[in-house]
């Protein structure tokens, strides 16, 4: 009979490829882990994995195999939190959230949500967009929120907020103390952006696609963090979420440019798997997080 514990640890072994590391994690001899590997491959009569040097590499059986494990432990995961009432939230969530949600909106709702719950533990992923709805469709993500667009069949999606990206430069920009910029200054200059995947490059593209004949783009990032190091005391311009730049615009470390011919806005939005059983503990978060903005938490 094939155990949980037998699931978690070939998905945790599918995952990082290395019986050892796998090992590690989950607290157990190799031994071990190696013989519960060998115990699933036996009850399912077939191999999952090739054995490349030190790496264990799950072959086509095993990728079939993987998203329907994870689905499995997930409903167990949802079954647990069944077991609570209303009255007593307990359970764990596994969050994805792109980059910009992911660092300046998201953490510090979860504080708040863990004062009013604190029998409730949190996974966060911050990744981009295309990497959280790959997540979200392979079931390794309970709840996801996202700045970019998500064409997943097997994703419900639904508007959460409105967010207003800008144009920006640092204060040595000359650009800064221009009363308006126009659509050559834009094109005369260098920019640093995030990257191909992610959902503010995204919306930035659809929305300078007819508004500008070029554009020079010199560096790709995809840390928002990074970003904005390189953009201080440089002439670079760049684009992003007036949430990931208010603090160092306040601070007068960078300047939004007036580019009236141009606006950019775009939703931020929850996405599910559309099998995925909403738990007590899913509902109640989901219904927090809806109404963050109307109760002046964001």
């Amino acid at each position: 009979m094939l155990t949980l514990r037998q699931l978690e640890i070939f998905i945790t072994v599918a995952r990082l490829e290395n019986i050892t590391k796998a090992a590690e994690k989950l607290g157990l001899t190799q031994a071990a882990v190696s013989m519960a590997i060998n115990e699933i491959e036996k009850l399912l009569n077939d191999n999952l994995f090739d054995r490349v040097g030190r790496r264990v590499v799950l072959n086509e059986y095993g990728r079939v195999i993987l998203p329907k494990a994870i689905e499995l432990m997930g409903r167990f995961r949802d079954f647990e939190s069944y077991l609570y009432s209303d009255n007593d939230i307990k359970g764990h969530l596994v969050i994805g959230a792109t980059r910009t949600i992911g660092t300046f909106i998201v953490p510090g709702l979860i504080n708040q949500f863990i004062k009013q719950y604190n029998n409730v533990k949190f996974k966060l992923v911050v990744a981009n967009t295309k990497t959280i709805c790959e997540l979200i469709d392979q079931y390794e993500l309970d709840i996801a929120f996202i700045e970019g667009i998500c064409t997943a069949e097997s994703v419900d999606k639904f508007f959460w907020m409105k967010d207003l990206m800008y144009i920006f430069s640092s204060n040595n920009n000359h650009l800064a103390s221009q009363d308006v910029v126009t659509p050559e200054d834009c094109e005369n200059s260098e920019w640093v952006l995030r990257e191909k995947d992610s959902g503010t490059r995204e919306i930035f593209e659809n929305a300078v696609s007819n508004k500008l004949k070029r554009l020079n783009v010199i560096a790709e990032i995809g840390s928002i963090g990074a970003i904005k190091a390189l953009m201080v005391n440089s002439n670079f311009l760049s684009c992003l979420s007036f949430e990931a730049i208010k603090n160092e615009v306040k601070e007068g470390k960078f300047k939004i440019l007036n580019i009236p011919w141009l606006n950019i806005e775009r939703d931020f939005n929850i996405l599910f798997h559309k099998d995925k059983q909403k738990t007590n503990l899913l509902k109640n978060f989901t219904d927090f997080m809806i109404n963050a903005q109307a109760n002046d938490l964001i």
